[in-house]
């Protein structure tokens, strides 16, 4: 490549992500500050030239309740864990967007469908998890179906994928070129991003990741396109990090935090490599005003870097595209 290329895929899930882990009553206002701070993070994104990838739930694809009902995939997972399952809180929707502001995503899609640079891709449609005991490739194949479909109703082509805890089976991969999908992202290259289940025990790896957020224990993660392909027709830009959200009791170390993305951002224009930055809207959802100042001083380096290096912005799509056109 003649330059590095910046990437930023964000997840957007709202509580269709938190149905196995929190409730409205626990995550709620995460969720609804959501919705306050995307707007705040398109109008950055388009006043630095930062093109993303927003990868975003099927389900959300729907303003009202009978919608969601006619686009459901003809198979349903049935995990041994039945709380994975998006399909067992259907009965909580409410009638549409105005009532019920966690499960429907209308006016976000529109909203991001607005702004040039941002691609709409897919988070599987019912946030689908394809390690998990139970589900099977024909499952896996139907959710990817329903998820393209749904994106359609908005007149929008998806070509991109993020797996809901990055959780990547090899033997799926076939699903994706068959519905055209040309990139998804994985994990970082190294032990403690691995991918795993959701009975897996992580606390150490959970440890160690959080101190790599702050200190280089596992590397910059950076790489080549060439590294990127796993199928002629199918890249894994993977993750090089995740934009932990600010949390008061870790303020001390931001400014750590903040230098460890700069110092892998450098790495990749310098040596014309790819880095991959996401999170999830969510994250800003609390100490909203921090979180985006973070974000403002991260976008401004890329701004420098592009200056001096020539560092570029690219969604997943636009990355897929240079690399199929080489």
């Amino acid at each position: 490549m003649e330059h590095g290329y910046f990437i930023v895929s964000l997840d957007l899930e709202l509580m269709w992500g938190m149905k196995d882990k929190k409730t409205i009553a626990t995550y709620g206002d995460n969720v609804l500050g959501a919705r306050k701070a995307i707007p705040q993070i398109l109008k950055i994104f388009s006043e630095k030239g930062i093109h993303a990838t927003w990868a975003i739930v099927g389900l959300l694809f729907s303003a009202k309740k009978s919608d969601t009902m006619e686009m459901l995939p003809a198979r349903i997972p049935v995990y041994h864990q039945p709380k994975l399952s998006s399909y067992n809180y259907l009965e909580q929707l409410g009638d549409d967007e105005d009532t019920d502001q966690y499960h429907y995503g209308d006016s976000l899609i529109r909203l991001i469908s607005r702004y040039k640079h941002q691609e709409i891709a897919s988070h599987t449609f019912s946030h689908y998890y394809c390690l998990e005991k139970g589900q099977t490739k024909e499952d896996f194949a139907s959710d990817i179906l329903a998820a393209k479909k749904a994106a359609e109703r908005y007149n929008v082509e998806i070509k991109s994928l993020v797996l809901p805890r990055n959780q990547i089976n090899k033997k799926y991969l076939d699903v994706l070129i068959e519905n055209k999908i040309f990139a998804y992202r994985g994990t970082e290259e190294n032990w403690l991003y691995q991918a795993t289940k959701s009975n897996d025990p992580n606390f150490i790896r959970r440890l160690f990741k959080l101190l790599d957020t702050y200190f280089n224990l596992s590397g910059y993660h950076c790489y080549t396109l060439e590294e990127a392909a796993v199928r002629p027709k199918l890249l894994n830009l993977r993750s090089s990090r995740f934009l932990r959200p600010y949390i008061k009791t870790f303020s001390l170390c931001e400014k750590l935090k903040i230098q460890r993305i700069k110092a892998q951002m450098k790495h990749a224009a310098k040596h014309h490599l790819l880095f991959h930055l996401w999170w999830h809207p969510h994250n800003f959802g609390l100490n909203t005003e921090k979180n985006m100042e973070n974000l403002q001083e991260i976008l401004d380096y890329y701004l420098y870097l592009h200056q001096k290096y020539g560092f570029q912005s690219a969604n997943m799509a636009e990355i897929a595209e240079i690399y199929l056109k080489k």
